[in-house]
């Protein structure tokens, strides 16, 4: 499934829970298909429901002109990640993962569009999202901008405050 069509997927006001973790958001090409899918996101979740997805910092990785992420390896495989920024600011990602038992060698690239912190949390708000966190952990540690992971946790103001507040508005604005 496309990620753009999970309002196609789902009827709206459907889970109080959304989840996007693995760095899925950056397969999208620009900055307008995020959003488009955040807002689509809102779709699907009922008054007051959390929105949280991971992303690696993208801030992080091209202020300190990062190469790639860490090597994984272990006794079965060693996965190489690496990075290059292309002449339209898209990230390449290459990959090579290498099964030690038979020496096979698999070869990856895929082209991300790398979202950095303030775009994310700009998109958020034009999508609908008002409580907008960020933290640098699963275990919410702190924002820090020299931190790879970011995960936000996301809400929209529940309905029930949004007409509290218009009310509130169109009363102080008579008065």
């Amino acid at each position: 499934m496309n990620i753009l069509d999970i309002d196609t997927q789902f009827p709206e006001r459907s889970f109080d829970l959304a989840l996007c973790f693995g760095n899925t958001i950056v397969h999208l090409q620009n900055i307008e298909d995020v959003e488009l899918f955040f807002k689509k996101v809102r779709l699907v979740l009922k008054p007051g429901g959390m929105f949280l997805f991971q992303i690696i910092n993208y801030d992080f990785v091209l202020d300190s002109n990062l190469k790639g992420l860490p090597t994984i390896e272990n006794e079965k495989i060693k996965f190489e990640r690496h990075y290059s920024l292309d002449k339209n600011e898209m990230i390449d990602f290459s990959t090579v993962l290498t099964i030690k038992e038979t020496g096979e060698i698999l070869n990856n690239s895929v082209k991300l569009f790398p979202v950095r912190k303030k775009q994310a949390e700009r998109a958020l708000k034009n999508a609908g999202f008002e409580h907008i966190k960020s933290y640098s952990s699963f275990t919410k540690n702190e924002y820090n901008p020299r931190s790879l992971p970011l995960v936000f946790e996301c809400q929209e103001k529940p309905k029930k405050v949004r007409l509290r507040n218009f009310i509130l508005r169109n009363l102080t604005n008579r008065l």
